[in-house]
């Protein structure tokens, strides 16, 4: 559990997760509410053969990639934190 604590890495590391976090959820968010709304509407419309048909598998994957995009925006936020952190804490400010 210790590796997963951002103070035990330096700032290049913390700066290349951040990016990569930034990068999925930007990734995953794209077209997400699109698509939401898209397969919210398919269910209105179809009712239950629509949920036959699949639409309910669909909206359990929108809503995985929606907590994907939580944790990815929950870890940014973390090391965002950790990163003003140590830049307010440096020697000589």
């Amino acid at each position: 559990m210790r590796w997963f604590l951002p103070a035990n890495y330096g700032v290049v590391p913390l700066i290349l997760i951040i990016s990569l976090l930034a990068v999925v959820l930007a990734w995953n968010s794209y077209g997400l509410l699109m698509l939401a709304m898209a397969n919210v509407g398919y269910l209105q419309r179809s009712g239950l053969m629509g949920v036959v048909d699949g639409g309910l598998v669909q909206f359990v994957v929108i809503c995985g990639k929606a907590l994907i995009s939580l944790f990815s925006y929950l870890g940014f936020k973390g090391i965002e934190s950790e990163l003003i952190r140590r830049w307010l804490d440096r020697p000589g400010r």
